[in-house]
């Protein structure tokens, strides 16, 4: 694992990771996982880590927050969405879509987070910002288009 990088004011920004798999029948499923604090449903996005590409940071994030393994279907983020965290202020988040090849039978925060995989709308519904949720659809169907 690759450093990560103290936060501070002119870098208040992550990398998060939309994981997707694509069941027998063709049908995209994404995994959200609980916050650590409030248990709140999200995806996987952690701050930059030194050595690592957006994208890396990624993918790392979404081994260490929920044990997936897999890989970025495309070097550009698929969006961005802000959010408010009250000891950094605003964070601005460059979400990339990952194709999960695996969960890892255990993998570093599993104790501290739930992970659950939901059809595309019933994970937009469970994201509070609309904008990461409509992300979230777009991210289905180029998982499906590239399938």
């Amino acid at each position: 694992m690759g450093k990560k990088r103290k936060p501070d004011a002119a870098a208040s920004r992550q990398y998060a990771a939309i994981p997707i798999r694509l069941r027998k029948n063709g049908k995209a499923e994404i995994l959200l996982l609980t916050s650590r604090g409030k248990g709140h449903w999200g995806i996987p996005k952690g701050w930059p880590i030194r050595n690592l590409s957006p994208e890396g940071t990624a993918r790392q994030e979404a081994f260490e927050e929920a044990g997936l393994k897999g890989r970025v279907l495309r070097p550009r983020p698929i969006g961005r969405y802000r959010y408010s965290k009250t000891e950094f202020g605003e964070i601005m988040v460059k979400v990339f879509v990952m194709q999960v090849k695996r969960q890892a039978r255990k993998w570093p925060e599993k104790p501290e987070r739930k992970t659950r995989w939901f059809s595309p709308d019933e994970a937009a519904a469970r994201i509070p910002d609309r904008r990461l949720g409509r992300m979230l659809r777009k991210a289905a169907k180029l998982a499906s288009a590239s399938a």
